[in-house]
């Protein structure tokens, strides 16, 4: 089941299916790593910021921001 990353459960295995998003935010997030068939993990979720495992690399997203990344459980 696709969803936004932002309902994903803590330290789970999940797969990017989709970035949704103006083409400048879309960019941003490729240029991170954040690439459709890309594995993540949410790690913690604490004051609308996620952190986020992609390629071995820990990013702190806020929430609108992770709302745009579509993932799936792998």
């Amino acid at each position: 089941m696709v969803r936004a990353m932002t309902f994903a459960e803590k330290n789970k295995d999940f797969v990017i299916r989709n970035l949704v998003g103006s083409e400048r935010t879309k960019s941003k997030l490729l240029e991170r790593g954040f690439c459709v068939g890309k594995k993540l993990c949410v790690l913690t979720d604490q004051d609308c910021n996620l952190v986020v495992k992609v390629n071995e690399c820990k990013y702190v997203l806020n929430f609108s921001l992770a709302n745009k990344i579509m993932v799936e459980e792998a």
